[in-house]
């Protein structure tokens, strides 16, 4: 299942979100559904959350997935897009496989790979 995404837009709603993190885990979660994604996080001693919603180019089955975000935002940082649509491709397979992050451009060969982690 591959979900295409802007780089800017993904990294700025993980930024918003992740002020509502806990400074333990740096923990938020991920739905990715039909033409969206959601991220969502929560600092339980704080009582603190935050939900994010962007738009994306998925046509598969809804995914739900955790990450660290300081993780998550270091690899797809670190694409470099080279296109107008600053677009980003992100391969999932399962909740409990890693996730490859690369360029939409095939001739572009950098791949990020980022394990999730467990949500709670």
């Amino acid at each position: 299942m591959k979900a295409i995404v802007n780089q800017k837009d993904i990294i700025n709603a993980i930024n918003r979100v992740a002020h509502c993190t806990s400074e333990l885990n740096h923990q938020i979660r991920m739905i990715v559904e039909k033409n969206n994604i959601s991220l969502s996080g929560q600092d339980e001693d704080s009582g603190s959350e935050g939900d994010e919603s962007i738009t994306c180019d998925f046509g598969g089955n809804k995914l739900t997935i955790g990450f660290n975000y300081k993780y998550l935002i270091d690899a797809i940082s670190n694409i470099d897009t080279d296109d107008e649509k600053q677009a980003v491709m992100m391969t999932f397979s399962e909740p409990t496989r890693p996730v490859l992050i690369k360029p939409v451009k095939e001739e572009l060969d950098l791949l990020m790979l980022i394990m999730p982690v467990r949500l709670s």
